[in-house]
């Protein structure tokens, strides 16, 4: 009978630069081989400073080192990493954004800013403009539905047809919903 089984350490590791042998980041990882599969996987589409420098070592065929730093107790993992990221923030070379420990690479104020920044882009697109619309539609019809208890689904439809038939540019909004 196969058990589940539960981790018990996790591991901290470094990535080193190939020619340099400067450590670069810091992180946890349960495997640290699938980590750094994870690592390369991630240069192709995220753009954090670790990121891009695997990305711009992938370039020049070069794959970063990685070295094990320390075996840890799960329990115990945030708080080893941010000692290490700690110990090594003076380095240049160091990528890590956060302190570690499952601590965010970006503070509040740079989250919501970033999320403003979207709002306003999405704002701007004509289909996201369309389709809120007929998401406001819809909740409206839905909330007068509600309202009214003798009404069910065959009234619903009913009542979409009639707004279909007064504003057909949103049925594609709608079934899209």
């Amino acid at each position: 009978m196969a058990e589940s089984h539960v981790r018990d350490e996790v591991e901290i590791y470094g990535l080193y630069d190939p020619d340099t042998n400067a450590l670069c980041y810091i992180g946890k990882a349960n495997n640290s081989a699938k980590r750094l599969k994870t690592h390369i996987q991630d240069s192709k589409t995220v753009k954090r400073p670790v990121c891009l420098w695997v990305k711009g070592l992938l370039a020049q065929s070069k794959f970063p080192r990685m070295e094990v730093l320390e075996r840890v107790p799960a329990e115990r993992w945030k708080a080893a990493e941010r000692l290490w990221i700690g110990q090594h923030r003076h380095l240049p070379t160091l990528l890590n954004l956060a302190p570690g420990g499952d601590m965010p690479s970006q503070t509040r104020e740079q989250r919501q800013a970033a999320a403003r920044a979207s709002n306003v882009k999405q704002a701007q697109n004509p289909q996201m403009k369309a389709f809120n619309k007929a998401k406001r539609e819809m909740s409206r019809l839905y909330a007068s539905f509600c309202k009214k208890p003798d009404y069910n689904a065959y009234t619903l439809r009913l009542l979409m047809k009639c707004h279909y038939a007064n504003r057909p540019e949103l049925h594609q909004c709608w079934a899209n919903l």
